[in-house]
């Protein structure tokens, strides 16, 4: 519990009995070559800021912000049952050293919340070191969830662990969820490094497949919500060759002005001199 020119011109000179006139105009040469560069430069924007891009890794504490919510991949919330609606936390602030984001049902519950500076913290009951997360149910067994939602298909490297943080001791029931489905369950009881749970696993997954972190407040004569921050952590990691698509509006323009280049130039060819010639 916690209280982002200049083309060269060709000149044609008339001669009359009173004076000289300039009249100029532009090569059809000079036409060709600059619709020829232009298509090169269009053509080159079009595919340097329309490659495909190396799908990121997602780190949940590395991630972890409080300016938004959902935050780019990762949404902050809580449930009123284990594979229920994820409701999206509001409140955002810092509280005793750590960033917090919750929903205040119950003496500032359910959290998640990061310990965003360079020592352990403490805060009443709860020790968290520095870098770290930690999620608290609520008190009506609200379940405390972090959601990221995938951007590119492939395969990843999931790997993670929950842990007990609070000295009294937490008994907590946690888990894992693929698209709303128990991938893996356990529970975390005690303090400390001895008490945590681990989960590592390579899972295939397309684009906008939710993973979920979940923490319940316990099974059995423990199922009560008070002591019960939970340390958490995952990464989740693309194999090679798993990547994601980034078309841009100045590719879809770049690809836009091809087409214009190639109409103009259709036309030039079938129809008449081009203005400005002698």
């Amino acid at each position: 519990m916690l209280a982002a020119q200049l083309p060269t011109t060709n000149h044609t000179t008339k001669h009359t009995t009173n004076h000289t006139t300039h009249r100029t105009a532009k090569s059809p040469r000079v036409g060709q070559t600059l619709r020829q560069a232009g298509c090169c430069l269009w053509l080159s924007a079009a595919l340097s800021l329309g490659q495909a891009q190396a799908a990121p890794i997602y780190d949940a504490a590395a991630d972890f912000s409080l300016a938004t919510n959902p935050n780019g991949a990762w949404s902050y919330g809580y449930s009123t049952t284990l594979t229920g609606a994820l409701i999206l936390h509001t409140e955002s602030l810092n509280a005793s050293g750590l960033d917090v984001w919750r929903t205040n049902i119950g003496s500032n519950d359910p959290t998640v919340y990061k310990n965003n500076t360079a020592n352990t913290v403490t805060a009443s009951t709860i020790q968290i070191e520095a870098g770290r997360m930690a999620l608290h149910p609520g008190p009506n067994n609200e379940f405390e969830k972090v959601r990221l939602t995938v951007g590119a298909a492939g395969d990843y490297d999931v790997n993670g662990a929950f842990w007990g943080v609070d000295v009294i001791g937490t008994s907590t029931d946690v888990h894992v969820l693929l698209n709303g489905v128990a991938y893996f369950d356990d529970e975390v009881n005690g303090f400390g490094a001895g008490t945590t749970t681990q989960f590592s696993s390579l899972i295939s997954l397309a684009v906008n497949d939710t993973l979920d972190f979940v923490v319940g407040f316990g099974l059995g004569p423990n199922a009560h919500y008070f002591n019960d921050s939970t340390g958490f952590s995952v990464t989740v990691t693309p194999r090679a060759g798993n990547t994601v698509a980034e078309p841009t509006s100045a590719a879809l323009a770049g690809l836009a002005g091809l087409g214009l280049i190639a109409i103009a130039t259709r036309r030039r060819r079938g129809g008449a001199a081009p203005r400005g010639q002698a």
